[in-house]
């Protein structure tokens, strides 16, 4: 691997800042970082994920040959359009972003033809954010999606392949934008408005003396980022909306087979999920 690779992450919050620790501990020789904040820039110059940083992207980008943006869609997009004249020729762009199917769609039509955006999805975080919760620890074993286009260079998307390996992704894998959209909106954003519904539809108090290891683990994600995932939620409705509607659905079977006292359907249902759970998370991961 060529650690001389001039690498730039814009954002440099939790995802943004993890990226620059393990970019560093890779042995990266250049890595760069931009955010909005001047002391979030300090804290990271401090911490040691990036060697020099700036809140304006000018100061960063031109003469990086990586551009890792680690910010919320909507604003990925815009500032990829806005700077589109500040990459330098060759640059590859790529995002951690949880949506792809829009956020390609969006930058596509403006995208230079000497610059590549190899879209990608780290499968990783925590429950808390910001500078001060960067850990490269998050990556390791954990997914990494990449969502290439026919416009993408093979190279490109191999050196982006490489990278994230040596981060300690596990799985690296590709896929069409839409089947990650597709999947995404039930194995991610399903269980994070679960969690929600499930805080949300009684009073904590009149549990908060009752809960044990199924509440927490259930409601773990629930302390969620409004901003964040209203975007995600909304830029990938037309998916979420299909994966709430089927879960509703079935939910709706459990409720009736209890109400009916229907032990056997009720009882069905349950093996099935103990069975399923095995073949989707456990024996796979």
């Amino acid at each position: 691997m060529d650690f001389n690779v001039k690498i730039a992450i814009v954002g440099l919050g939790l995802i943004g800042g993890s990226y620059g620790l393990a970019l560093k501990q890779m042995g990266f020789k250049d890595v760069r970082g931009a955010d909005i904040s001047s002391e979030v820039v300090e804290k990271a110059k401090q911490m040691g994920a990036i060697d020099c940083g700036s809140t304006r992207l000018e100061d960063i980008i031109p003469e990086a040959d990586l551009v890792v943006f680690s910010v919320y869609p909507e604003l990925t997009t815009r500032l990829i359009v806005d700077n589109m004249d500040s990459f330098k020729s060759g640059a590859i762009l790529t995002d951690v972003a949880g949506i792809k199917e829009k956020l390609i769609a969006d930058i596509a039509p403006h995208l230079r033809e000497d610059v590549d955006f190899v879209a990608g999805h780290p499968m990783a975080g925590k429950e808390t954010s910001g500078i001060e919760s960067a850990d490269p620890g998050i990556f390791i074993g954990a997914n990494y999606i990449i969502t290439p286009t026919e416009q993408n260079k093979r190279e490109n998307i191999e050196l982006v392949k490489e990278i994230v390996r040596g981060m300690g992704f596990k799985n690296v894998v590709e896929t069409k934008p839409s089947t990650h959209d597709e999947n995404i909106a039930y194995v991610s954003q399903l269980p994070h408005i679960v969690a929600v519904g499930m805080v949300n539809c009684k009073d904590v108090e009149d549990v908060s003396l009752f809960a044990g290891g199924s509440y927490r683990d259930t409601t773990r994600i629930a302390r969620i980022n409004a901003e964040l995932w209203s975007e995600l939620f909304i830029e990938n409705r037309s998916h979420l909306v299909e994966q709430i509607d089927l879960f509703l659905d079935y939910t709706k079977n459990i409720r009736d087979a209890i109400e009916a006292e229907d032990s056997a359907s009720l009882k069905e249902m349950l093996r099935e999920s103990h069975s399923r759970k095995g073949e989707i998370v456990d024996e796979k991961a």
